[in-house]
């Protein structure tokens, strides 16, 4: 009896031994595939303008593999392509966008894409423009532009500063409506009656966000 169940359990030890062994034909397990992407502004003397240059790697390591360069403008929900370029030894490419966004003003994450995967999101935030207009009586208009960037920036906060001891100080808020008679421009009203003061307009970050960061106007003098 004793002998038999040894034997048994012998058995069932080899059973399991022979069941964790990997067949013959048997392929480890497959690394997830990955492409990178890295992004350079320069400014190209030639077309006097700007250009991205992408590069990147693809985890293969694969030549003439083809990668494709994604745009998403903030507040769209869908990308478009705009650079691609085919693989060199060692899954290496290299890809260029001319003419490009000028620095500070790029509100768009982008993304390579290669054989279904995309890589980690480059993402650039720019500057609001945000311009000055003097109605007289101590009243200012500033107005604020978001172009084709789909921010509602309705009763975003706008700030008045003044220049004081070599810093600035907050003295007026306001909230911007939409300008009826401009596409995509947003508008709000200040009245100073103080003369020589050097003052500015700034949207904070978090009124700029999540599309855009601070901006500010150029100093004016009351």
């Amino acid at each position: 009896m004793r002998i038999g169940m040894l034997m048994l359990g012998v058995f069932v030890i080899a059973l399991a031994v022979f069941l964790l062994q990997p067949s013959a034909g048997a392929q480890p397990a497959a690394q997830a595939q990955s492409v990178t992407l890295s992004i350079v502004s320069v400014y190209d003397q030639a077309c006097r303008c700007y250009k991205y240059r992408f590069s990147g790697q693809i985890s293969s390591g694969a030549a003439n593999e083809y990668v494709t360069v994604m745009r998403q403008k903030c507040g769209y929900n869908f990308s478009t392509a705009v650079a691609g370029a085919h693989t060199r030894t060692g899954g290496f490419w290299e890809a260029e966008l001319q003419p490009a966004p000028r620095p500070g003003f790029e509100t768009a994450t982008y993304r390579a894409r290669w054989n279904g995967v995309r890589s980690e999101p480059v993402a650039f935030r720019g500057r609001l423009p945000v311009s000055l207009t003097k109605l007289g009586g101590g009243r200012y208009r500033v107005s604020v532009y978001r172009g084709d960037v789909l921010q509602d920036l309705k009763g975003r906060l706008v700030v008045l500063q003044r220049r004081v001891g070599g810093a600035w100080t907050r003295i007026q808020t306001a909230r911007l409506v939409a300008d009826p008679k401009a596409y995509a421009m947003y508008v709000a009203t200040f009245t100073v009656r103080q003369r020589g003061w050097t003052l500015r307009a700034l949207v904070p970050a978090r009124a700029a966000a999540p599309c855009f960061t601070a901006s500010a106007s150029e100093k004016w003098v009351s």
